[in-house]
């Protein structure tokens, strides 16, 4: 059998009694107000008229306040009344455990704001991380590029060195092998003749090559060097056979040792290899 609810009922009869004091107040001030116009003489009537205007203006509008405030009043009235409904249907038995109920919801409320906190700190170092790892990045894309520039660079002077050899190799296509005995101690000059030019050149590089635009100019100059100590190798290409025998001849009157080489045609080029 349930108990009797003795508790005192909850009364909203003071905010209806604060309105309508109010409102019987405006009525008794606006009546007020509607004599003292009448009593006004007819002189100052528009001018009373105006004020009083005025003031109904205003009062409607203090009015119109004083509705929305009640209104409000009462929408906070009905919600209270329908919680303290709420509140009366609960039975004190069922306290405790909605008690210990809503103490649950509040720990889980606050592990899920621990786990979201910590959720928060792990995703700034992951950003931090991430950060890091992407100045880390640039930097390797930064060093791969000058690293890349290197490489091309050098590729373009491989490819400038290839060119090279390729011309080098297409001009030694016409290349002539000749040889001297290298255990002769004699110093060996080599005289590379035309039918316009011949070149004086020697093997240990100690003067650069000479130039003649005749034979009896190159004999002059073959005569400063010693005879014991040299020999002169004539390398006759086709358009020197003219003077060839001549110019052999003087050399050997001069006393120096000689030896010949015909080469095939004007455009031939020479490659020296020593006798091993």
């Amino acid at each position: 059998m349930s108990k009797k609810d003795n508790s005192p009922a909850i009364s909203f009869f003071s905010f209806q009694d604060i309105i309508t004091s109010i409102t019987g107040i405006m009525f008794l001030v606006v009546m007020m107000l509607v004599l003292m116009i009448l009593i006004q003489p007819d002189a100052a009537q528009k001018q009373k008229e105006q004020a009083v205007s005025d003031q109904l203006k205003t009062l409607r509008e203090e009015m119109q306040k004083l509705k929305t405030a009640l209104d409000e009043l009462n929408q906070r009235s009905e919600v209270q009344r329908k919680r303290i409904d709420e509140l009366k249907k609960l039975k004190m038995e069922t306290l405790p455990e909605l008690k210990a109920s809503l103490i649950e919801k509040l720990k889980a409320a606050d592990m899920n704001m621990i786990r979201l906190m910590d959720e928060n700190k792990r995703f700034i170092l992951l950003r931090k991380e991430e950060s890091t790892s992407g100045e880390k990045l640039q930097e390797k894309f930064k060093e791969t590029a000058d690293i890349n520039l290197k490489l091309k660079e050098v590729l373009k002077q491989l490819e400038k060195e290839t060119a090279d050899y390729q011309k080098l190799s297409e001009k030694y296509q016409a290349v002539v092998k000749f040889v001297w005995n290298k255990s002769n101690p004699k110093r060996p000059i080599l005289l590379e003749c035309s039918d316009s030019v011949i070149i004086g050149s020697c093997l240990d590089g100690k003067f650069a090559n000479k130039s003649f635009n005749d034979y009896n100019s190159c004999i002059s100059w073959c005569r400063s060097f010693p005879v014991n100590d040299t020999y002169f190798i004539l390398l006759l290409k086709p358009s020197s056979f003219s003077y060839a025998e001549k110019f052999s001849l003087a050399l050997s009157k001069a006393g120096y040792e000689r030896g010949r080489e015909v080469l095939p045609n004007d455009q031939t080029m020479l490659f020296k290899e020593p006798v091993k």
